[in-house]
């Protein structure tokens, strides 16, 4: 799956995180490493999905209705799928519970050149 089809599922209402799923901890050097991978063509692993037509609890304010049919939870790689929602809309993800302090703390105002140094652009 693309990574603009996980923003558009996240915005859609179709991908999730589950309760149990810790909060969002990645700090800029998590995501410079992240982007600086990206970039450079290498594994930055897989996401991990399960797809249910009885979810458990979910972060975020959404309650799932059965009139919605199947969803999907992220069970593996939201850490990474947070910090690239982010980065790539400007907004945090509905599902983030403790993400408007991380970006704050951590995004705020930057863009991607200067979350990952202008010269990982140009190498």
């Amino acid at each position: 799956m693309k990574i603009s089809q996980i923003i558009d599922k996240i915005d859609e209402n179709q991908l999730f995180v589950p309760a149990f799923q810790r909060e969002y901890v990645w700090k800029r050097p998590n995501a410079k490493d992240l982007i600086s991978s990206l970039i450079k063509d290498y594994p930055t692993g897989t996401m991990l999905t399960w797809e249910t037509n009885s979810p458990p609890e979910l972060k975020g304010p959404h309650k799932y209705s059965e009139s919605q049919g199947a969803v999907k939870l992220i069970l593996d790689g939201q850490q990474r799928i947070t910090t690239l929602y982010m980065l790539m809309t400007g907004n945090i993800p509905k599902y983030c519970i403790l993400c408007s302090l991380a970006k704050r703390r951590v995004w705020w105002g930057r863009s991607i050149q200067d979350l990952i140094g202008f010269s990982i652009l140009h190498d």
